[in-house]
């Protein structure tokens, strides 16, 4: 999910940006002193262009002048801004689109990059409407969200997290803010615009690396212990997952929630320092920001931007993320297209009661804690319910529960290869496909 960082773009804004500015600072110095859009003028000008990224100023006329003349009453009389523009009282040369960079436009008064998705804009930033200079007319660009710049990062070593560092509502802290040192009136040491950490030092941990392993080149950085999608970067949400820490006494997890190397977590820790651990029918349970997939909840296309393709659809009940189609075949298993979307064959949405094979996106779908249903990802990739306890004896398949589509989940029996003694001899897991070797529950 990593985003298009557009690094060639944003070196040569800063160099042309550097050079129309001084040109900028240099007309304004002989006239009236006042300097390029949203700067103080003279030397500071030149080094804020650089560290700015691609919030970046317009370029300038050096016609934009402030002339002064004498009231009737000898006192300094209404200021005049001559082919420029006044901003905050000050006189500011007008950003033009046709200096701005290739695909940048004038939004007030800066060159701002258009973006499509969020996936078009720097990390720390997201792709938001706004209204152009000028015509009016509606664009969306890119702007800063304050979160830190390493969300999203990739980490296909599995290794690439641990040096970044976020509180708990994505903002930056310890070593990923100023590399360390202090942030003083809004700059760094070097330079470089920063907002002081919004949590104390026991809140602020490193990122964790979501993804299926070493080798993922869709892996991602990404904040723990959100308590609402707002401490996530746009095309995130504060999901609850699965967590791989073993519980206290307990030293290893199942390996269905994952791998570490850390300890266990004690239970009187789980809510520790901010943290948002709770104990799932299978795994420790926590809440991190994750890219929206599909069947995610979503208000608006941009909560499903990061993943191409997906778009923030009504799906039953309530308004999910789902990916564009042209056939059935373009879904995965337990999806259809419909309207030019894969959506759920459960008439019910994207989740269900918590019933045999009934849809799900996490464990808590299946009866929250305290319960034995979890939320099961086939190989397929379809997500459905299933009792993890094994507690359903049969002696045959249609002994079994029934899927929503009327299939009966399969007996383990010495008929499916299961011998005496095995785990789950004689009890009902899914529905199997022989025909395909798959388990599905449509």
């Amino acid at each position: 999910m990593v985003r298009s960082t557009r690094a060639g773009a944003s070196i040569a804004w800063a160099i042309t940006s550097l050079i129309a500015l001084a040109g900028a600072c240099s007309s304004s110095s002989s006239s009236s002193g006042s300097a390029g859009p949203g700067h103080d003028g003279g030397a500071d000008t030149a080094s804020d262009t650089a560290t700015s990224g691609l919030d970046a100023p317009g370029e300038t006329s050096a016609d934009a002048a402030l002339d002064s003349a004498p009231s009737g009453d000898g006192e300094a009389g209404a200021a005049t801004c001559v082919g420029g523009i006044v901003i905050d009282g000050s006189c500011e040369a007008k950003c033009q689109p046709s200096l701005c960079l290739s695909g940048n436009t004038c939004v007030g008064n800066q060159c701002q990059l258009i973006c499509q998705s969020v996936r078009d804009c720097q990390p720390g930033q997201a792709c938001v409407a706004a209204t152009e200079d000028g015509t009016g007319k509606a664009v969306t660009i890119c702007v800063a969200d304050g979160k830190s710049t390493g969300i999203g990062t990739s980490c296909p070593l599995g290794t690439e997290c641990s040096s970044l560092f976020t509180c708990h509502d994505g903002t930056a802290c310890g070593a990923s803010l100023c590399k360390g040192q202090a942030c003083t009136g809004g700059h760094c040491p070097d330079g470089s615009p920063c907002a002081p950490a919004t949590c104390p030092t026991s809140e602020c941990a490193a990122m964790t690396c979501f993804g299926t392993g070493s080798g993922d080149a869709n892996a991602y950085c990404s904040s723990n212990d959100c308590g609402s999608d707002a401490d996530c970067a746009q095309g995130m949400g504060c999901q609850l997952h699965r967590d791989p820490h073993a519980v206290c006494p307990a030293t290893m997890a199942s390996t269905t929630c994952g791998k570490t190397s850390d300890p266990c977590i004690d239970p009187s820790a789980f809510m520790a320092n901010g943290a948002t651990y709770t104990q799932g029918p299978v795994c420790l349970m926590r809440k991190s920001c994750l890219v929206r997939g599909w069947c995610d909840a979503c208000s608006t296309d941009a909560d499903c931007s990061l993943v191409p393709g997906q778009r923030c659809k009504t799906v039953g009940p309530d308004t999910r993320c789902v990916a564009d189609c042209a056939m059935d075949s373009d879904c995965i298993a337990g999806l259809h297209c419909s309207g030019g979307s894969c959506v759920p064959r459960y008439a019910g949405g994207c989740v269900g009661q918590g019933n045999f094979c009934e849809p799900c996106v996490v464990d808590e779908d299946c009866g929250g804690t305290g319960g034995t249903g979890a939320c099961v990802q086939f190989t397929t990739g379809e997500r459905a319910c299933i009792d993890v306890s094994m507690s359903i004896a049969c002696m045959v398949d249609t002994d079994c529960p029934t899927s929503p589509s009327g299939l009966h989940g399969q007996c383990l029996n010495q008929a499916a290869g299961y011998t005496s003694g095995m785990p789950g001899f004689d009890t009902c897991f899914a529905p199997y496909d022989a025909t395909r070797y798959r388990y599905g529950c449509w």
